[in-house]
C-alpha cells in the first residue's frame, strides 16, 4: 500500500519526533487516568472517602472543566515563552511541574481532600500546555509539503490512550473496584508521573530542536496584526466551528448510545475503543496517503460535507448497524479534520510567530470544550435529535465558509499574480 511507502519514506524523521509524540500521548493518559479513576471515588464506589457528600456528578465536572480551565489561563502565555526562549526549553520546564502535581493529585486523592484534588487539578491543566508546542517543534522539523501527515502521526499518539485506558481500567481497575486497596487507585498517577520524568530526561539529553530562539519579537503587534487580518479571522472562525463540532459531537454519541440505542456502560465503552482504534488505524494506514495526494482545502470541504450526510443519517434512521456507521464515519472525518485546522492556520505564519498562532488556535479549541458540553447536557434533555441538527448546520456553514475562504485566497493569488506581470512589464 501506498500509506505504507510514506511511512518508510517517513521513519527517520518520526523516530527523531518520537520524544514529541510521546508527550502528546502521556497528556492525554493524564485525561484518561484522571477521568477513570476519579469519577469513581467521587460516585463513592471506592474504598477513598472524598469530603464531600452532595453533587457528585456537579463536582466530578468541575474536576474535569478547572483543568481546561488551567490550560485555557496559560496557553497563550506559553506560546509567548516558547517562541522567545524556545520550544524545548519551555517543554521541558513544563513537564517537570506536570509530573510533581501528578504526585500531589496522587496524595490528595489518597488523603480524599478534595480542595486539593481541585487544586492540584488546576495547577496540571496549568502545565499541560503540550499540544501547540508539540505543533510547533513538528512544523519546525518538517518541510510544509509533509506538515499534513506529520501532524496526522501526531493525532495518532493523541488517540492512543482513548483506546487503550478503557481496555486497561476495565480488566484491572474496575474488577471489585469496592475492595481496590487506595494505594492502587493512586498507582497509576505515580507511574504516570515517573515516565513524565523519565520523557524529560530523553528531551533535555537526546532532542535536537532546529528551533532558533528570537529575543527582538514585539508580542503585542504580532497578536494585533492577526486580529487585522482577515483571512486570519476567518480561519479561526472555520476552526472554531470544527472545535465546536467536536465538542458536540465527542458529549452528545457518547451519551445517546446508552439512552437512545439503550446500550450497557460496557458495550458503550466497548463501541467507544472501537471507534477509536478504527481512526488510529485508518490514520496510519489510510490518511497518510489521503493527505498527500489531495489538497488542503479539498479535504476540508469533502470532510465537511460528508459530516453533514452522516448528520443527517442520525436524524433519519432507526437501524442500530446503520447508526453506528454514521457515528464512525463523523470520528474518522473529525480525525481527518484536526490536522488539517493545524496545517491551514499554520501556512501563512513565520517560524518565530508559530507557537504564538497555535496558542491562539488551541485557546479556541478549550473554549469550545468548556463552553459547549453543558450546552450539550442541556440539549439532550429536550432529545438526541437537537445535537445532530445543530453538528448538521455547523457542516453546513463551515463548508460555505471554508468555500468562501478559497475563494478569497484564490482572488488574492490571481491579483497579486497580475501585478507582478504589470511590474515586470
Amino acid at each position: 500500500m501506498k500509506s505504507f511507502v510514506h511511512i518508510q519514506q517517513d521513519s527517520s524523521k518520526i523516530i527523531g519526533l518520537m520524544p514529541i509524540f510521546m508527550v502528546v500521548s502521556l497528556v492525554y493518559f493524564s485525561v484518561n487516568i484522571s477521568w477513570g479513576i476519579a469519577l469513581p471515588i467521587l460516585l463513592g464506589k471506592t474504598v477513598i472517602t472524598v469530603n464531600i457528600v452532595d453533587n457528585q456528578v456537579f463536582w466530578f465536572g468541575c474536576f474535569a472543566g478547572i483543568y481546561s480551565l488551567g490550560q485555557l489561563l496559560s496557553y497563550n502565555i506559553v506560546g509567548i515563552l516558547c517562541d522567545r526562549y524556545g520550544r524545548k526549553y519551555i517543554m521541558v520546564r513544563s513537564l517537570l511541574i506536570f509530573a510533581l502535581m501528578h504526585l500531589i493529585l496522587a496524595l490528595a486523592i489518597y488523603k480524599g481532600h478534595f480542595f486539593w484534588i481541585l487544586i492540584a487539578r488546576f495547577v496540571t491543566g496549568l502545565f499541560a500546555n503540550y499540544i501547540h508546542i508539540g505543533q510547533s517543534m513538528i512544523i519546525d522539523r518538517v518541510e510544509e509539503s509533509e506538515r499534513k501527515r506529520f501532524l496526522n502521526y501526531y493525532y495518532v499518539f493523541a488517540n492512543l490512550p482513548f483506546a487503550i485506558v478503557p481496555f486497561i481500567f476495565s480488566m484491572t481497575l474496575y474488577r471489585d473496584l469496592s475492595t481496590q486497596p487506595a494505594l492502587y487507585l493512586v498507582m497509576p498517577f505515580m507511574l504516570l508521573s515517573a515516565l513524565v520524568i523519565l520523557l524529560v530526561y530523553w528531551l533535555q539529553y537526546y532532542y535536537r530542536d532546529p528551533y532558533v530562539k528570537q529575543h527582538d519579537q514585539h508580542v503585542s503587534s504580532f497578536y494585533w496584526k492577526r486580529l487585522k487580518d482577515s483571512q486570519a479571522r476567518m480561519q479561526y472562525g472555520i476552526n472554531f466551528l470544527i472545535f465546536t463540532m467536536m465538542a458536540i459531537f465527542y458529549t452528545a454519541y457518547p451519551i445517546l448510545l446508552i439512552t437512545s440505542l439503550d446500550f450497557t456502560m460496557d458495550y458503550q465503552g466497548y463501541i467507544i475503543a472501537f471507534n477509536n482504534v478504527v481512526c488510529m488505524s485508518s490514520s496510519i494506514l489510510l490518511i497518510p496517503f489521503i493527505m498527500n495526494k489531495y489538497d488542503t482545502s479539498q479535504l476540508l470541504n469533502t470532510n465537511l460535507i460528508l459530516c453533514a450526510l452522516a448528520s443527517i443519517i442520525l436524524l433519519s434512521v432507526t437501524n442500530t448497524a446503520t447508526y453506528l456507521m454514521a457515528v464512525l464515519c463523523i470520528c474518522l472525518n473529525l480525525c481527518m479534520l484536526l490536522p488539517l485546522c493545524v496545517t491551514i492556520i499554520a501556512k501563512h505564519v513565520e517560524s518565530h510567530n508559530q507557537c504564538k498562532n497555535l496558542s491562539i488556535n488551541q485557546s479556541i479549541k478549550l473554549l469550545t470544550k468548556i463552553i459547549f458540553p453543558p450546552l450539550v447536557g442541556y440539549w439532550l434533555d429536550w432529545g438526541g435529535q437537537i445535537a445532530w441538527i445543530v453538528l448538521f448546520v455547523l457542516a453546513l456553514t463551515n463548508g460555505l465558509g471554508s468555500s468562501k475562504q478559497d475563494m478569497k485566497s484564490l482572488n488574492d493569488r490571481v491579483i497579486n499574480t497580475g501585478r507582478t506581470k504589470i511590474h515586470r512589464v
